[in-house]
Parts: structure tokens; C-alpha cells; sequence
């Protein structure tokens, strides 16, 4: 990773700036503002009470899927109302 314009091993780095509380507890990594950034599953700050992940700086962690199940519910809800627009219409005329 770049620090300063240098390139250090993240593992340097990790050393060099672990100021997270209790090293997040094993659920989550000491991030470059030395804040925990918790796994999912574990709440900021430090890691250790059940929450959605992720850190103070970025907020909650997302899952990568959630917006693609959104987007299926959706459709869904679109082709019954359409389904069910198409069978009134027909059975009015």
C-alpha cells in the first residue's frame, strides 16, 4: 500500500499504526484512521457487540447481493401488477 507517497507492506503498516482498541477484538482490522473496521456481524467501534459491520469512517457494511434482491423484489411487484392490470382489462371486455 501507498503511504506518503512510499510503498510499505500492509503488514508494516498495521504494525506501525494499530491504535484499535483491543486489535478489534479479532473481528475486524485496524483501518488507516485507526479505527476497527468490524467483519460483518460485529458493530463499530471495537468490535466486540453484535452489529452490521463495517466502521465510523465508511458506516455500516453492505452485502454485495442486497441490492440486487431489492431489484428482484421490485420486478416481481412490477410483473404482478401488470399481470393483474392485463387480466381487469380483459375481463371488462
Amino acid at each position: 500500500m501507498c503511504v506518503n507517497q512510499k510503498c510499505i507492506a500492509v503488514s508494516d503498516f498495521r504494525a506501525q499504526n494499530n491504535d484499535c482498541k483491543n486489535d478489534c477484538n479479532g473481528n475486524g482490522v485496524c483501518n488507516n484512521k485507526g479505527n476497527c473496521h468490524c467483519k460483518t456481524g460485529y458493530a463499530p467501534p471495537y468490535c466486540d457487540h453484535p452489529g452490521p459491520g463495517g466502521s465510523e469512517d465508511s458506516g455500516p457494511a453492505s452485502s454485495p447481493n442486497s441490492t440486487y434482491f431489492i431489484f428482484i423484489i421490485l420486478l416481481y411487484s412490477l410483473l404482478f401488477v401488470l399481470t393483474c392490470f392485463y387480466f381487469q382489462r380483459s375481463k371488462d371486455s
